[in-house]
């Protein structure tokens, strides 16, 4: 008789990889979702039943509130690639799927609601209508407030040529509101940022034609554009709720950084220091944690973290 083997009946770490992991924290919790190998056939190296978005609520000391991570979405081929966002009720874990399309299959957006309770609201996944050309997910991007949610990304020319930063809104119900995505910015190509902050959002992106000018525009709870576009530093900005902050390299030797006002004005133009003669990085993140900003940056395996004050200070 097949029996259980030692250990069956303990929580243990899952089998294959776990990666590609979106954090949000949605009241006084978390909810983590990361791409989840565990179901992948061994052996014959096939993926019909590859990659799930798994999921799992911390609270606010980073310890489990569920008893275990639990399935957001599954199913044949791969789902991967989450980026989750809360709007103020409920989180939405958006996701790329591998659908069978015409005989083959196809890279889908797909987006799934889960409750403060980690319940999933959403047995039959949000489906996004395929645009004309793909790729059709460069940079994208989702965030959420007042009851709703904005999905960005950089969509093709009706004649192949050349990406717009469009947006999609979902309601708090499931809704798609934008079954055709709304022009926010031009000429955008590659990865993107997208910012909630008081009753608006701020989205931002290269220009197609030069990958050192970022343009940035804000954007109503209504998906449409607020103003005209304008220039901003980097893409590595961030938000506290009513203003921004961002650094970039000044002078290609030093890492500096402003507070930024909704309009994208500087308030120290030049920058206040924050690493003089740094060292090449290729990652960084900026955060803000209801008091004070905090940015990480670094490369390989050396990661360096800097803490600026409300008034922009470098602490």
């Amino acid at each position: 008789e097949r029996g259980l083997l030692p250990g069956d009946l303990a929580i243990g770490a899952a089998t294959n990889t776990q990666q590609g992991h979106s954090a949000a924290r949605g009241g006084d919790q978390y909810l983590v979702a990361w791409s989840d190998y565990r179901g992948q056939a061994v052996g014959g190296g096939t993926n019909q039943s590859g990659s799930d978005i798994f999921g799992i609520r911390l609270d606010a000391q980073g310890s489990p509130v569920d008893a275990m991570p639990f399935m957001i979405a599954g199913g044949m081929g791969l789902q991967q690639r989450p980026l989750v966002a809360w709007n103020g009720q409920a989180w939405l874990v958006l996701y790329i799927s591998q659908d069978a399309v015409g005989g083959y299959y196809q890279d889908r957006m797909r987006a799934v609601r889960v409750s403060s309770q980690g319940q999933i609201l959403d047995s039959t996944p949000i489906e996004f209508p395929a645009t004309q050309f793909s790729p059709d997910t460069i940079g994208l991007q989702v965030a959420g407030q007042n009851g709703q949610w904005l999905v960005t990304r950089c969509i093709y020319h009706d004649d192949g040529y050349g990406t717009r930063l469009m947006g999609q809104r979902i309601d708090g119900d499931g809704t798609l509101l934008d079954t055709t995505p709304q022009l926010l910015i031009d000429w955008v190509y590659g990865g993107t940022k997208l910012l909630a902050a008081d009753g608006e959002y701020l989205v931002a992106g290269p220009e197609w034609n030069s990958y050192v000018i970022t343009k940035a525009c804000r954007v109503g709870l209504n998906a449409q554009p607020i103003g005209a576009p304008f220039n901003v530093p980097s893409l590595n900005l961030a938000t506290n709720g009513s203003e921004y902050y961002v650094t970039w390299i000044a002078d290609y030797v030093n890492l500096v950084g402003s507070r930024m006002t909704s309009t994208g004005t500087l308030l120290t133009p030049a920058g206040t220091m924050i690493v003089a003669n740094f060292s090449q990085y290729d990652q960084s993140t900026l955060a803000h944690d209801g008091a004070q900003w905090w940015f990480e940056w670094g490369v390989s395996d050396h990661l360096h973290t800097v803490r600026i004050s409300a008034a922009g200070n470098v602490l």
